[in-house]
Formats: C-alpha cells, structure tokens, sequence
C-alpha cells in the first residue's frame, strides 16, 4: 500500500514537471505538489 502511493506521488511529480517544461506553471505547480504530499504522507506514516 505505501509502495503504491510513493509510485503515484512520484508520478504526479513527472506528470508536474511536464507541465513545467510544457510552460503551464499553474498546473506543473499543482501536479508537482500533489505528488510531493503523496510521497511525504507515506513516509510519515512508515
């Protein structure tokens, strides 16, 4: 279960960067965000 929510944490984290390097900062932010909370609850929780 913890594996599964860092996969999807780093995986908002690539889909952010795209974002980023698509030059749309409101949704590579939000995205890159979203994928760093996932990562740091799951730690949290380990």
């Amino acid at each position: 279960m913890k594996q599964a929510l860092v996969f999807a944490g780093v995986a908002l984290m690539l889909l952010g960067g795209y974002f980023l390097f698509q030059s749309n900062v409101a949704a590579g932010g939000g995205s890159f965000a979203a994928g760093l909370l996932l990562v740091a609850t799951s730690r949290r929780k380990a």
